[in-house]
């Protein structure tokens, strides 16, 4: 098996300078970051392949809160053909990402630093696709991401126009998920035409959870940012090649929001496109 092993290294340095930064309080003059990165290749089965990667990246002086310190990533990929007409995937990505302080402007436009942020994303994919005749092919996938993030915020205090210092809440977090299922059919009955339907179904959730007081009165920051949402949506397509050059496709497409928190943001929506297309 050591055979069919492959391994890659790279390292990578940037910098990056800004001309403006001195409009900017909290942008610092310049960012530069180092990052390694480590992927392994392997072939243990004729019909099995599967990578594994891994990536650092050290950042210092990066300019966005949202920008961190430090980032990690962990990657996990397999592709497995038992036979020529079933393949199945699997995707799995972890990202970690730290950042030691966060940085504000006060009323004076000075800076104040609070505490740090902490951003955890999670990130699976499955598909499984099956050849039932030489032209109908059948897909099915589905797909999972978790996202946790924890950081001290600030919130303004604005009185008669005038901005005091910054409210600064430690800890606050945010979570959100999201699952989807979708199925597509492609069937291609001549080597001129292909027809092919889609169907999809997003759930996701998500909330945000201040915990100072001031975030919570007169109407709760939280309140602004959760989410309770199921979107179904669906594409039938045909491709008529013309020709050598020419082709044209005929799209229609729609879909269904719902809103399980507000019904009043529950929506649908549908389209048909026509296109003609010259290859030169």
């Amino acid at each position: 098996p050591f055979k069919k092993t492959t391994i890659v290294s790279t390292y990578e340095f940037e910098h990056l300078a800004r001309n403006d930064f001195s409009q900017w309080t909290v942008v610092p003059e310049s960012t530069e970051s180092n990052a390694v990165r480590l992927a392994l290749y392997n072939r243990p089965l004729t019909n099995l392949n599967f990578r594994v990667g891994f990536l650092y990246r050290k950042f210092h002086d990066p300019a966005c809160n949202i920008e961190p310190d430090t980032s990690g990533q962990i990657q996990f990929a397999a592709t497995y053909q038992p036979t020529a007409r079933i393949t199945a995937l699997v995707d799995y990505n972890r990202f970690d990402n730290e950042r030691d302080l966060v940085r504000y402007n006060d009323s004076t436009n000075g800076v104040v630093y609070g505490g740090g942020r902490e951003d955890n994303i999670d990130r699976i994919l499955g598909s499984l696709s099956f050849g039932i005749t030489r032209s109908i092919t059948l897909s099915t996938s589905a797909a999972y991401q978790r996202n946790r993030i924890e950081q001290t915020l600030g919130y303004g205090n604005f009185l008669g126009g005038i901005a005091n210092m910054p409210f600064l809440d430690p800890g606050v977090s945010y979570r959100d998920e999201a699952r989807y299922y979708g199925v597509n059919v492609l069937y291609i009955p001549r080597d001129d035409i292909s027809l092919s339907f889609d169907v999809s179904r997003t759930d996701t959730k998500g909330e945000f959870l201040p915990n100072i007081a001031i975030a919570a009165g007169p109407v709760s920051l939280a309140s602004f940012s959760s989410i309770r949402v199921t979107e179904t949506q669906f594409l039938a397509e045909m491709e008529k090649k013309i020709g050598a050059h020419w082709e044209i496709d005929l799209q229609f497409k729609g879909s269904v929001y719902n809103d399980r928190i507000d019904n009043g943001l529950d929506g649908r929506y549908y389209s048909s496109i026509l296109s003609l297309t010259r290859r030169f």
